[in-house]
């Protein structure tokens, strides 16, 4: 006769005292959060939600852009804002920004917010009938063929700007790009090196009776950034850079340092954005990463990188953090020091799509609104911790630091985070509506548990209201308990004891809270 096993219970107990971010894959353990909401790691290692955000602006019409260097600049349908003053009119169309000095140009417009607050296009363009290209002087020495006068309007041109000339049809050879070297007062009269034209044998001048162009031209350029006195841009396989501290020229080839400069990188494939980081101009494909080196247009080299880069569509993403340049690649975000890219972004979840990242950046934390499979997200990276959390539904289409996280949205602009300065007028969001989802509790065991007590210690502020939810064994999710102690409190959970391979615990709220720590307190029995 043989006698039934007697099976061995065993009490055990754990404690949680750190919370991670958010882990959304198969292989989140014990404690860690599979899913989330409004969540952040403000008091990190403590659970606890988001800051409440201000709405600065609202029903402004389409949001195009918004950029930050000394001012705010912001771009809503054609209008142009700064520091909330309406300042200009622009195309209706996504803008890309970058500063230059205390100069801040905005394209595609190719125009140029100087310090003064004055608003001037980078190109300028003359045309007119009866230009007449003659000898002249230079240094108020006489010079041969190196003037153009007008009997029309003034030039629009600076000395310096170098500027293209076409439709001559009685000396063709003058159709060609010289440079500005001096200008009558009346502006009336451009001068340039001696002999910079070619007139006929014999004569002093040639009046062209057809219309001739002048144009200071600014190349088009999908993404631009600035790096050492030079705006630096892209397009296609091509790099282009300007005059040095000069943004209005572009063509300008003296063989001095000063000179603007272009290059193509001969590698299959478009740029998807460019960065200036760590000193130097950075140029991205999908599958490279460019690094211009040198210091002036004879020694500029450009080199790459076979690793992942921007993946298209998410130029905006870019964004440093912790001196780390972060950004959405085709596998997913990378944290990138200079050396090899890595990907940091495997915990948002399993098999998960990832496109059209909007990055920003408060020094520490990272902000990246993103889509997960076509579905807006925002979340957050602390740079400090390494841990991932995510916020809500709120789809960004671009963001700048000015006291904090400047995200412009659809008619609007809502600040992020736990900002430095608050703009006048901005209005404070209600009480944030949070959740957090752990991952299942299994105790490492494959016997039969029971759970026994669950207990947290928690801190609300007055008038929160904290909601705890369980399940068992993939059941249904059954609330527990609530609660709103409004000081740092032991509080068990009214937990019903229930047999169970695993459970897994929720908690919802609404307003303020801080979690400490949590204790489960279970029992282990038999596999039958």
């Amino acid at each position: 006769m043989r006698l039934p096993e007697i099976t061995a219970y065993t009490n055990r107990r754990v404690q949680q005292e750190k919370f991670g971010g958010i882990n959304h894959t198969f292989g989140a353990a014990g404690g860690e959060l599979y899913d989330m909401k409004n969540l952040s790691a403000r008091y990190f290692p403590l659970l606890s939600p988001r800051a409440r955000r201000y709405t600065v602006r609202k029903d402004m019409g389409t949001a195009n852009g918004i950029f930050s260097a000394g001012k705010l600049y912001e771009v809503y349908g054609t209008k142009l804002y700064v520091n909330g003053e309406e300042k200009s009119t622009v195309a209706d169309s996504e803008k890309t920004f970058c500063a230059l000095g205390e100069r801040v140009l905005i394209f595609p417009d190719k125009i140029v917010c100087e310090k003064d607050g004055t608003i001037k296009p980078m190109e300028a363009s003359y045309a007119a009938a009866g230009l007449k290209f003659g000898n002249g002087t230079y240094a108020d020495e006489k010079a041969a063929a190196n003037s153009i006068t007008t009997t029309g309007a003034a030039f629009p041109f600076n000395v310096g700007d170098a500027v293209t000339i076409s439709g001559c049809t009685k000396e063709t050879y003058n159709n060609r790009t010289p440079i500005i070297r001096e200008i009558s007062e009346d502006k009336k009269t451009l001068r340039f090196y001696e002999n910079t034209f070619r007139l006929p044998d014999g004569q002093e001048s040639i009046t062209e009776p057809g219309t001739v162009t002048l144009k200071r031209s600014v190349p088009d350029m999908d993404f631009v950034c600035t790096n050492e006195n030079r705006v630096w841009g892209c397009k296609g396989d091509s790099i282009f850079a300007s005059k040095l501290g000069d943004p209005y020229n572009w063509n300008v080839f003296d063989g001095l340092s000063t000179d603007a400069f272009s290059v193509e990188s001969g590698t299959a494939g478009a740029f998807t954005a460019c960065v200036s980081y760590l000193g130097y101009p950075c140029f991205f494909k999908e599958d490279k990463i460019f690094k211009m080196y040198g210091t002036i247009p004879t020694n500029f080299q450009l080199m790459s990188s076979a690793v992942l880069g921007v993946m298209k569509g998410s130029h905006k993403s870019l964004a440093v953090a912790g001196e780390t340049l972060y950004y959405l690649s085709k596998v997913g975000i990378m944290a990138y020091s200079g050396g090899m890219p890595r990907c940091i972004s495997r915990t948002l979840g399993d098999d998960v799509r990832l496109s059209d990242a909007v990055g920003g950046s408060d020094g520490l934390n990272y902000y990246v609104s993103l889509k997960e499979d076509g579905k807006a997200a925002l979340y957050c990276y602390s740079s400090e911790n390494g841990v991932w959390h995510k916020e809500d539904t709120l789809a960004v289409v671009q963001m700048a630091y000015s006291g904090g996280i400047m995200a412009l949205v659809d008619g609007g602009c809502v600040l992020l985070g736990n900002p430095a300065d608050i703009p006048t007028g901005a209005t404070r969001e209600g009480a944030v509506i949070s959740e957090a989802e752990f991952a299942d509790y299994d105790g490492g065991s494959f016997d039969a548990k029971h759970v026994q007590r669950v207990r947290a210690r928690l801190e609300c502020e007055k008038g929160t209201t904290v909601v705890f939810l369980v399940k068992f064994d993939g059941g249904a999710w059954e609330e527990v308990d609530r609660c709103g102690a409004q000081e740092k409190d032991v509080f068990t959970l009214n937990c019903p004891i229930r047999r169970c391979d695993h459970f897994r615990l929720k908690i919802k709220a609404t307003g303020e809270y801080r979690l400490y720590a949590l204790e489960y307190e279970y029992v282990t029995g038999g596999r039958k």
